[in-house]
């Protein structure tokens, strides 16, 4: 699953109003796309334009998460976070001004 495919699927299970069965399988397949960012040859978010999208969803799950006290949602909200590390820390990797290469320059 792509990460816009991913996207879409997210945000029509949080349109439903309670089915709890895609949420698990969601989280799980964040927690594996999470997993696999170190392997991507280049830049996943250049622009932030995924994170900006994915963190919507993660404010989305949070205010369902709020209203139902589902532990399903709050697996995928959860999984929406280490998702957005993931990207993050791999495209700071990348960044040849990021701090992480200052820190070792010392």
């Amino acid at each position: 699953m792509t990460l816009t495919e991913l996207h879409a699927a997210i945000s029509t299970a949080l349109s439903r109003a309670s089915d709890s069965t895609p949420l698990l399988g969601l989280a799980m397949e964040l927690e594996r796309i999470a997993d696999m960012t170190g392997w991507a040859t280049g830049p996943i978010d250049p622009d932030g334009r995924v994170a900006a999208a994915f963190e919507l969803l993660k404010v989305q799950a949070r205010v369902r998460f709020d209203e139902s006290r589902s532990p399903e949602m709050a697996q995928l909200h959860d999984a929406l976070g280490d998702l957005l590390i993931a990207i993050a820390r791999h495209d700071d990797d990348l960044n040849p001004d990021s701090a992480s290469d200052s820190e070792d320059d010392s």
